[in-house]
Parts: structure tokens; sequence; C-alpha cells
């Protein structure tokens, strides 16, 4: 299980190309990730974090390079949007599992532990749309991190919920790491990416750090 990305350019535009530094989104990204790694992903708004991650997850397509993935990927980015309002809790765990690649039986499984961490026990035959907002939040990251992810990626995600959930996702986060999944994740807060073990300062599109040295992100947060 690895993650390699190269890409030469990625534009995020249905105008025509324009040259190098000025229309594109992802520029000259070469990474590879390993299991067990947990990356950090930051840069200021329009660095291409969200890009990239969206490009690894096979949302975006890049105009040149490559992407080679091995393992089960759960995107973490866009989830929320494959929720059907008007089925139960039940029935959007086993279609969004199902879609995701996962047996159905597998995911009846672990259906009481999803539950249960997300702190939705008895609320598994009430229509989604009758949930707040928080506790749409608990269950789509619930969901992603009992799904067995071999690579989980997550843009924001541990900013939507409570010190107390957030304290729960990240010993989860850990454990999977500790089995080998890698999990990236971008982030503007540096007291979650500070969490990682590897560091990817984006910058206009480009790397311009990684590291596994934590006091990039001192500078980071001082430029």
């Amino acid at each position: 299980m690895s993650i390699k990305v190269s890409l030469h350019n990625l534009t995020k535009s249905f105008k025509p190309q324009k040259k190098r530094g000025a229309g594109f989104a992802l520029c000259n990204i070469t990474l590879s990730f390993l299991p067990g790694e947990i990356v950090g992903i930051f840069g200021k708004n329009g660095s291409g974090k969200t890009t990239l991650l969206s490009t690894i997850a096979g949302i975006y397509m890049p105009d040149g390079g490559s992407i080679e993935k091995e393992g089960t990927l759960i995107p973490l980015i866009g989830l929320q949007h494959a929720l059907k309002e008007r089925l139960s809790l039940r029935e959007n765990i086993l279609l969004i599992g199902i879609l995701l690649g996962n047996k159905k039986e597998d995911v009846q499984q672990n259906l009481s532990e999803i539950l249960s961490f997300a702190e939705l026990n008895g609320y598994e035959d009430a229509q989604v749309y009758t949930f707040s907002q928080g506790m749409i939040a608990r269950f789509i990251i619930s969901l992603a991190l009992h799904l067995s992810p071999k690579i989980l990626i997550l843009d924001e995600a541990t900013n939507v919920a409570d010190t107390a959930f957030v304290d729960k996702c990240w010993k989860k986060i850990y454990m999977l790491a500790k089995e080998g999944s890698i999990i990236l994740l971008a982030s503007h807060d540096t007291s979650v990416l500070e969490k990682c073990g590897r560091f990817i300062w984006l910058y206009g599109g480009e790397v311009k750090k990684d590291t596994k040295n934590k006091s990039v992100l001192e500078e980071y947060a001082h430029s």
C-alpha cells in the first residue's frame, strides 16, 4: 500500500490553459506516501491543499503526470454530499459503505461501532434530514474512520466537532496509522497539524517544504 504522486500541471478551469504560473492550481508536484504516515498538508487559501487531495482522491484529473495508489481510499472530501436525506441513518451507512467498495456484510458488522463512535445510538432509523449539522459531521467522520481505509483523506474534518469528539477521532487516526493506513490531512490549524508526523507546505500550487521537522509550523505561522 502506497501513494505516488507526480503532477506536471492541473488546471481548475474550463477556460483555455494559461502559461505556467498564471492558471495552474498545482505545478511540479512529486510526492510519495508510505504506510503508517500521518501527513499534514497546509498553506494559505489558494495554495492547492484541497485540489491536491481531490486529485489524489480522483475527483480532479491532472493535465499531466500520474497518480499511483494501492489500497482502499476513503476521502472525507464531499462525502456529506453522498448522503440521501430521506433515507435513514442505517440505510445511508450501508449505501455509502457499499459505494466506497465495502462488502455489505462488513458494513453491517461495523454498524453498531459506527453509531456508538458518532454518539448516535438510537438514531439509526431516523431520516437524515432531521439531523443537525453537528450530528451529520460526527456521522460522516465516524463512517470514514470505521470502513477500514488504507488511505484516508481529511480536509479540515476535525475542526467541526467538540473537543472530546476530536480527541476520540485522533485516537482512532493513530490506531489506523499504527495498522499501516496512510492519513492525509489538510488544515489551517497548526494545533491540528502538529499532531501529524510529516508536514507538506504548499505555496502557489507547489511544494515549498516537505519535512518531518515541526519547526516548519512555526515558520508557516509567522509567514
